[in-house]
């Protein structure tokens, strides 16, 4: 795991060497080759990681397993990650491709047990947040395709404290990390787009999003026995 996470520590360097920002692109990165190539090389990198697991060469003819999962969903992000180098002419496309990401790692979390109470109280914070930057929108498309996109974020985030709380683990406590430094990355993206400029936006968006894209390949080395179905004598019952 060290090597890969070497690897992956260098590409984020080269990305923040390499990629300049663009102050006629409201100080985000030029929209070209070079800043798509060197986006990319960080996720490129977890991509090999999890692939490298031991777990996912014994598993890998299963096409549900936990690490076959993540691996989906670093794939679509990497897609998403393209689109959003044309950070407003593909805004869309790109929170499509990573709304279907989320979809991968929700499926790695785990559907049992519910969890709805815990899901109820994370709802109203989706609610408060959503509205507030969803108001600022003016086209029904990224009002709808936001609204879609953070519904799925809540799903992954409440999937992930439910795990956290009935199946303890350093690989749940890392996809928890993970989604939550998710969520503020995201954030800040619609925030700085659509209500008010955020300075140096774009350095703090790409160091949460590298961040938490790197806890949620780390999980793939821990215990994720959770998605066989198998529980822990601790575990409660919940409703």
């Amino acid at each position: 795991m060290y090597k890969q996470l070497g690897i992956f520590l260098t590409t984020v360097l080269l990305y923040f060497y390499f990629v300049r920002l663009d102050p006629t692109n409201n100080d985000y990165p030029k929209e070209e080759l070079k800043t798509v190539i060197f986006k990319i090389l960080p996720i490129l990198s977890l991509i090999y990681m999890v692939f490298s697991t031991r777990q996912f060469r014994k598993v890998k003819k299963l096409p549900f397993d936990y690490q076959n999962l993540i691996l989906m969903g670093l794939i679509f992000s990497l897609m998403g990650d393209i689109c959003l180098v044309w950070r407003i002419k593909l805004f869309i496309p790109g929170i499509c491709l990573f709304a279907i990401g989320h979809l991968f790692y929700i499926g790695a979390q785990g559907w049992k047990p519910k969890g709805y109470i815990i899901g109820l109280v994370l709802s109203l914070g989706l609610f408060i947040m959503g509205s507030f930057v969803i108001s600022y929108m003016k086209a029904p498309a990224e009002q709808v395709a936001t609204s879609g996109y953070m519904v799925l974020i809540f799903v992954h985030f409440w999937r992930a404290a439910i795990r956290t709380v009935y199946f303890p683990s350093g690989a749940a406590n890392l996809v928890l990390l993970g989604i939550t430094v998710f969520v503020i990355s995201d954030y800040l993206i619609v925030f700085d787009q659509f209500v008010w400029k955020v300075e140096n936006a774009s350095l703090y968006i790409m160091i949460t999003y590298y961040l938490s894209q790197l806890c949620i390949a780390c999980s793939a080395y821990g215990d994720n026995s959770h998605t066989h179905g198998k529980t822990r004598s601790h575990t409660r019952k919940v409703r």
